[in-house]
């Protein structure tokens, strides 16, 4: 089956709007997952895995938390204003903002300097001022992918630890961070080594609720 990024993206919008339309709850805390399809969930064949990283935070996080899952399949960060926009247009309760972006970038041939200048542009678009930011580094790739893109993911990454405050670093997580753990399927997708599975999305939840849960208990934000 080909799979068409706009299909995805339809379906995305469809289920989007339903969430956001049966969640308004003011008290609640809203956690907002804003990437590209690591973050939609994206398996092998263009699959959406139900596990997704968003679906397992928001069982780990619980009833107190709606996390809206603003994945985007081939989301690069030097489309700024197309996607905070619509970011933007989705995001309505003050609360957290996950951001994990800048894969695609790198995967074209852009520099880790670069993708981590649009990387500081597109979190400043995103309402930033009326929320918590998390981000997270990136993990590797093998697939069809540049010979230097693990050299530029490991500057990117560098530059976000040596420069952000609340950076997840799931790209140095011992399981699937290290360069060649994209060929362990306990932790990625069989079939291109570029997406994770089941499990490896669970890493990351994991991850990122850890964060959480720290944040929350050195801010004003509480359930």
């Amino acid at each position: 089956m080909e799979f068409i990024p706009e299909k995805y993206w339809k379906k995305q919008e469809d289920e989007l709007n339903e969430i956001l339309d049966n969640s308004q709850n003011d008290d609640k805390i809203y956690v907002y997952c804003i990437g590209d399809c690591l973050t939609l969930g994206i398996i092998g064949k263009g699959d959406i895995e139900k596990d997704n990283y968003p679906n397992q935070l928001q069982k780990l996080l619980g009833d107190g938390y709606v996390v809206v899952n603003l994945g985007r399949t081939m989301l690069r960060l030097e489309n700024l204003l197309s996607f905070t926009n619509l970011f933007n247009k989705k995001i309505t309760h003050d609360g957290i903002l996950c951001i994990w972006a800048g894969t695609n970038d790198i995967y074209i041939k852009n520099s880790g300097e670069q993708v981590f200048e649009w990387f500081l542009s597109f979190c400043e678009t995103l309402n930033g001022v009326k929320h918590k930011i998390i981000t997270m580094t990136i993990l590797p790739r093998s697939n069809a992918t540049p010979i230097d893109f693990d050299d530029n993911r490991q500057v990117f990454n560098s530059l976000m630890l040596n420069n952000l405050d609340e950076v997840v670093d799931v790209g140095n997580n011992e399981l699937i961070g290290f360069a060649g753990a994209e060929n362990n399927t306990d932790y990625y997708d069989i079939i291109n080594n570029a997406h994770l599975n089941k499990t490896g999305y669970g890493v990351v939840a994991e991850e990122i609720y850890n964060k959480i849960i720290v944040l929350l208990e050195k801010s004003e934000l509480s359930n």
